[in-house]
């Protein structure tokens, strides 16, 4: 149940998440009131994983990754990309397609 993005809990679950994850799994002394405590709270992390995927999942028109269109005027394949130059391209946001494509055919297909 910890299929999260770090950091993007928010407030107001925080509380149950921590109490869940932070609560011991040792069920060989469990008071048979801790059964319902044990759901109640497995009920509140589901419900905060609902939500954060929710809050994670834009169904919005703009949303490139859901709506892609792969046009060859609007759309780069980096996959014969030099790493390292992918690497500085992913870090400073611009870089040269002769440093990104160091191959001719590549570059030229790139262009």
């Amino acid at each position: 149940m910890t299929d999260y993005v770090a950091g993007a809990r928010p407030g107001a679950d925080e509380r149950a998440y921590e109490a869940a994850e932070n609560d011991g799994d040792n069920d060989a002394d469990q008071a048979p009131g801790d059964a319902v405590r044990d759901s109640r709270r497995a009920a509140l992390i589901e419900a905060a994983r609902a939500r954060w995927v929710a809050s994670l999942t834009d169904l919005g028109g703009r949303n490139t990754l859901l709506y892609f269109k792969d046009r060859r005027s609007a759309t780069l394949d980096l996959a014969e990309a030099d790493p390292e130059a992918l690497e500085k391209f992913l870090r400073t946001g611009s870089i040269r397609l002769t440093r990104l494509f160091r191959d001719v055919d590549a570059r030229a297909d790139a262009i």
